[in-house]
C-alpha cells in the first residue's frame, strides 16, 4: 500500500483535466463505444419494434433474452480472455504465441456456439421456462420462437466476441466499430422491412439479427486473414485449446456469479405478470445499453493494463488506470442524471400500454441511481481482467452473488414489488463496487498477471 500522501497526489493527478493517459484511451475507447454500443443496439431495436407487436410479444423477447444473455455472458470471456491474453502476449513481444492463442479462441468458439446452437433448438421450451414461472402461454411461445430462429446465431456470435477482443489487443478499436456499426444498420434495416414493413412477427426479428451475426462474424475473419498469416504455419494445437479454456475458467465464475444476479432478477419478475416482464425488459435494454457505453474505458483499460503489464511498466499501468476510473465515473454521472430527467419520455418511446410505460418510468429512476458506482465499477472490470487477475475477480464476483441471494429471497419469500426486486440488483452491484475497490487499492492485482 502507499503512503498517504502520495495516494492523495496520485488520485489529484488521476483528475486533473487532461493528462498523458487521456490521448491512448480515448483512442481505443471512443471506437470501442461504438462497438460495444452495437449489441445492445440490436436488443434496443428488437424491444422498441417487437413491443410495438403487443406486450405479450414484448415480454416473450424478454423471457427469451434472458437466455442468450446468460449464454452472452457466460462466453464472454472469449472476448475479454482473448484481450488480456493477446495484449500481454505482444506487450512481451512474443507474437507468435499470441497468434497461436487467438487462433485457438476462434477454434473454441466455434464449438461452443455449435453446442449451444443445438441445445438451443433441440430443448427451447425448457430454456424459456426457466425464467417465464408467470408469464402468459402466448408471451411464453413468443419467447420460444425467438429463442429457436436466434440459436442460429449463436456461432457467429461467438466468432465475433473473439474477433473483437483480438483486434483491441492489438490496440485497433476501430475495425471492430466499423464492421460492428454496418451490422447494427443492416439489422435495424432488415427487421423493419421484415416485421412493420411485411407484417411478419417476432421470429422475422430474430431472423434479422441472425443474419446480422453471419455477416459480422466472416467480415472479422476475413479482416485477420493478413495478421493471421504474418509468420506463416500457425495452427491451434491442443495445447492452445486447452489454455483459452483454461484462462477462460475464472471468467466463467465472473460470468455465472453475475447471471445469478440478473438472471434471478428476470426469474422474480417474470412471476408478476406481463407488464411487470415487459417493463423489467425495457429497463433492463437501457440499463446494458448505458453500462455497455462505460465499458468503452473498460475495454481501453483492459487493452492498455494488458499491454502495459506484459511490457512490465507497473507505474505507467496504475497511472492509466486511475485516470480510467476518474473518467468513466464521470461519464457514469452524467448519464444518471440524463435518464432521471427524461425517464418518462423515455418510457413512452418503447411501449404505447400505459401500464407498462409507467412503471418503466419508475424503474428508470433505479437506473439512473446506479450509475455512478456502474462507472467505477466497469472501469475496474476491464483494469483487473487485463491485469489477469481473473482467479481474484471470479472470487470477488461469488461474494457480491453471496450478497445478493438472500435479499433475493427475502423479496421473493415476502412477495415484494418490482422495485424491491431493483433494489436486491442494486445490492449485488455494491458489493461489486466494495470488493472490486478493495482489490485495486491493495495494488495487488499489478502484480499477480500470468502469462
Amino acid at each position: 500500500m502507499m503512503p498517504e500522501a502520495d495516494t492523495v497526489s496520485r488520485w489529484r493527478a488521476a483528475a486533473r483535466l487532461r493528462t498523458e493517459h487521456d490521448a491512448p484511451i480515448l483512442r481505443l475507447a471512443v471506437p470501442a463505444l461504438g462497438t460495444l454500443l452495437a449489441e445492445p443496439v440490436y436488443v434496443l431495436a428488437d424491444t422498441a419494434i417487437v413491443a410495438r407487436l403487443g406486450s405479450e410479444q414484448v415480454a416473450g423477447l424478454g423471457l427469451a433474452s434472458a437466455v442468450l444473455l446468460t449464454f452472452h455472458g457466460m462466453m464472454i470471456f472469449l472476448a475479454y480472455g482473448t484481450t488480456s491474453r493477446v495484449g500481454r502476449l505482444l506487450g512481451a513481444g512474443e507474437d507468435r504465441a499470441a497468434r497461436r492463442f487467438a487462433l485457438a479462441a476462434v477454434a473454441v468458439a466455434i464449438a461452443l456456439g455449435a453446442v449451444a446452437s443445438v441445445s438451443a433448438l433441440a430443448a427451447p421450451a425448457p430454456l424459456v421456462g426457466v425464467f417465464g414461472g408467470g408469464a402468459s402461454a402466448e408471451a411464453t411461445e413468443a419467447g420460444i420462437t425467438y429463442l429457436s430462429v436466434s440459436a442460429f446465431g449463436l456461432i457467429p456470435l461467438l466468432v465475433a466476441l473473439v474477433g473483437g477482443g483480438i483486434f483491441h489487443a492489438r490496440q485497433d478499436a476501430r475495425t471492430p466499430l466499423v464492421i460492428l456499426s454496418t451490422g447494427a444498420v443492416l439489422n435495424l434495416v432488415v427487421e423493419l422491412v421484415l416485421v412493420p414493413g411485411l407484417g411478419y412477427g417476432i421470429g422475422a426479428s430474430a431472423l434479422s439479427t441472425v443474419v446480422t451475426q453471419w455477416v459480422v462474424a466472416v467480415w472479422m475473419l476475413w479482416k485477420l486473414r493478413a495478421w493471421f498469416a504474418e509468420t506463416g504455419g500457425i495452427r491451434p494445437v491442443a495445447a492452445d485449446l486447452v489454455d483459452v479454456v483454461r484462462s477462460g475458467g475464472p471468467l466463467m465464475v465472473r460470468t455465472l456469479a453475475m447471471r445469478v444476479a440478473f438472471g434471478g432478477t428476470v426469474w422474480m419478475v417474470g412471476r408478476r405478470g406481463d407488464v411487470d416482464l415487459a417493463a423489467h425488459q425495457i429497463a433492463t435494454s437501457v440499463w446494458m445499453t448505458l453500462a455497455l457505453a462505460l465499458d468503452a474505458v473498460a475495454i481501453a483499460g483492459m487493452a492498455l493494463t494488458a499491454r502495459l503489464v506484459g511490457e512490465g511498466d507497473g507505474a505507467r499501468s496504475t497511472a492509466a488506470a486511475d485516470r480510467m476510473i476518474v473518467l468513466d465515473l464521470v461519464v457514469a454521472a452524467v448519464l444518471g442524471v440524463a435518464i432521471l430527467v427524461f425517464a418518462g419520455p423515455l418510457a413512452s418511446l418503447f411501449s404505447d400500454d400505459p401500464a407498462v410505460r409507467a412503471l418503466t418510468a419508475f424503474l428508470f429512476l433505479h437506473v439512473a441511481a446506479q450509475m455512478p458506482a456502474n462507472g467505477i465499477i466497469f472501469a475496474l472490470d476491464g483494469i483487473l481482467i487485463g491485469a489477469g487477475d481473473l482467479v481474484m475477480l471470479g472470487r470477488l464476483m461469488m461474494g457480491a452473488a453471496a450478497a445478493f441471494v438472500p435479499v433475493a429471497v427475502i423479496v421473493t419469500v415476502r412477495d415484494a414489488g418490482i422495485g424491491w426486486i431493483w433494489f436486491a440488483l442494486g445490492v449485488f452491484m455494491a458489493a461489486r463496487l466494495v470488493g472490486m475497490t478493495w482489490r485495486y487499492l491493495d495494488g495487488g492485482w499489478a502484480t499477480s498477471a500470468s502469462r
